[in-house]
């Protein structure tokens, strides 16, 4: 099936049972765009997109280090991205800045 077959709903339905019902995370998946989390740790992370590399871990495309909030940011700016348990995140925002 090619990709411009995809029903991006169907898409979104199988990554919510995945991601237990966060519709933001769910949409990073397959919608490039702008999004927030929070880490069970504390740090606020805006990113561009997300893709499943296992059951309990996302790899999330964060946004350059200015586009960084400035409390609770990030220690490094993560160009090549990162790699985080799913089980850590606190919450997830689709537009944080607005669309």
């Amino acid at each position: 099936m090619s990709e411009d077959n995809i029903d991006e709903h169907d898409v979104e339905e199988e990554l919510l049972k995945k991601y237990n019902g966060s519709h933001a995370l769910a949409k990073a998946c397959y919608d490039p765009f702008d999004y927030a989390l929070k880490l069970r740790t504390g740090e606020v992370i805006r990113f561009e997109s997300a893709r499943l590399i296992s059951p309990e871990w996302i790899h999330i495309e964060v946004m350059p280090i200015d586009d960084q909030p400035n409390q609770n940011r990030l220690p490094y700016p993560a160009i090549r991205g990162m790699d985080i348990r799913i089980a850590d995140i606190v919450w997830v925002m689709d537009a944080p800045m607005g669309s």
